[in-house]
């Protein structure tokens, strides 16, 4: 395939970076020797692999890395219920759209280069807010989100790995964050602190919350939004309620089959039900408390069924 350096129209922003030693020395001075303490498992595991992208992947010769609005991802039907509901729980609005890292591979399937090519949409080990930002696509923002001139922090990184020698393509570097603080002052926890992240805390921290998070989580099941759109300029999906009954009450094999192509699938139904029941205990209203009583009887989950009683005592 012959390359275009004509940026793909679903992509706000493309660049293509040479893998070689420059390009680790460069990534070097941007990430610190050792990963934040708050660090997921499968950062701090694969950590010096991202800090040399010519080590990691010695076939490759050529990186093209570009942005991805959310907004530009198909939409999915999701079972809704309006705000104020009692059994309403609140989902980022990006979980609305298919997962970007099912869409993106079709999305960029056309983009061929070379003998050897691979698509990495956060399934290699690829430092990829880093890179993007050597490239001159975004920076990094106060809310730790890649910004990007019209589309700010409403997007996903995605990038093709390739063994042909591609004419490097960069943008300028330029600081697109103003430091409105807009991110900081709208973050529901402790001002962006990742420890508190309610997108953290429901997607990530498995096991029982403590009751500190479960306070911070509030009526959060999937993610958060509020650091992302607070962000000038940003256009993201509308964040929405899943309903809470459905969700308890629908067998795992047709909930499994609704959220399949959905982000919602990371975090799983046990993930999901879990942060379903803090929510609804949080609440403590009669209908909550039925609800996690009937949850109780009918879950296969001993982990949920002990979390249900436990919680159905003590809201």
């Amino acid at each position: 395939m012959i390359f275009s350096t004509s940026k793909p129209d679903f992509a706000s922003a493309w660049a293509v970076l040479r893998v070689d030693t420059t390009l680790d020395r460069q990534v070097a001075e941007i990430l610190p020797e050792t990963p934040p303490v708050w660090s997921p498992e499968y950062l701090r595991k694969s950590w010096d692999q991202r800090r040399q992208p010519s080590v990691t992947f010695p076939w490759a010769k050529s990186l093209i890395i570009m942005a991805i609005p959310f907004r530009n991802l198909p939409a999915v039907a999701l079972p809704a219920i309006a705000d104020g509901s009692e059994f309403a729980g609140k989902v980022s609005g990006y979980a609305s759209r298919v997962d970007y890292h099912r869409a993106a591979p079709q999305m960029l399937s056309s983009l061929h280069y070379g003998n050897r090519c691979e698509i990495v949409v956060d399934t290699k080990p690829l430092a990829e807010k880093t890179l993007a930002t050597i490239a001159g696509i975004g920076s990094i923002g106060l809310n730790n989100c890649l910004l990007l001139p019209g589309s700010d922090s409403g997007c996903f990184i995605a990038s093709i790995l390739t063994d042909a020698e591609l004419p490097e393509l960069r943008l300028p570097r330029v600081d697109y964050c103003t430091k409105c603080r807009q991110c900081l002052d709208n973050c529901p926890n402790q001002h962006c602190n990742p420890t508190e992240c309610i997108s953290a805390l429901t997607m990530e921290r498995r096991g029982e919350l403590t009751t500190e998070e479960r306070h911070l989580i509030g009526d959060w099941i999937f993610g958060c939004s509020k650091c992302t759109a607070a962000c000038p300029g940003t256009q993201l999906p509308t964040d929405f309620n899943l309903d809470l009954e459905w969700l308890l009450m629908t067998s795992s094999g047709e909930v499994a089959r609704c959220i399949r192509d959905t982000p919602l699938n990371y975090a799983g139904i046990q993930l999901l039900r879990r942060n379903a029941l803090y929510v609804l205990a949080r609440r403590g209203t009669p209908r909550c408390r039925n609800l996690i009583e009937q949850f109780s009887k009918t879950t296969g989950s001993q982990f949920l069924k002990q979390l249900s009683a436990d919680l159905y005592y003590s809201s």
